[in-house]
């Protein structure tokens, strides 16, 4: 069947139910994330893309118990990589940025993924 293209009569939210709903899902969850974890508001754009993130790659019965990525793209997705929101990690300094006295590692805060390559989005406490 494919994407179909709808079009709605101007300033009428009520006829883009499907997309208006996934909208509340989406703040509602960000809200959630936000409130659990006590971060400023600030991080709003980075808690949004996490939540889409993760709601991307939670199982739906729309699309018969599968996630949105596999059934897009046919592959299943794997929690491997996945990270507590908000908790505190550490990140690597490289050798080019650090003298051979400074640390190895900074403090920091969990805020979401990267979406084309295996890193992580962090807040670094220290350079704020």
């Amino acid at each position: 069947m494919g994407i179909v293209h709808q079009l709605t009569v101007s300033y009428t939210p009520e006829q883009n139910g499907v997309s208006e709903r996934k909208n509340r899902t989406i703040k509602k969850m960000a809200r959630c994330l936000i409130a659990e974890k006590k971060l400023p508001k600030c991080f709003w754009a980075e808690i949004v893309y996490t939540a889409v993130y993760l709601l991307n790659r939670i199982p739906t019965r729309v699309i018969q118990e599968k996630t949105p990525i596999e059934a897009w793209n046919g592959v299943k997705p794997t929690a491997e990589h996945m990270k507590i929101f908000g908790s505190i990690c550490y990140n690597h300094v490289a050798t080019t940025k650090r003298s051979k006295l400074d640390d190895k590692v900074e403090m920091g805060i969990f805020l979401g993924y990267v979406a084309n390559s295996k890193g992580y989005r962090v807040y670094n406490m220290r350079s704020k």
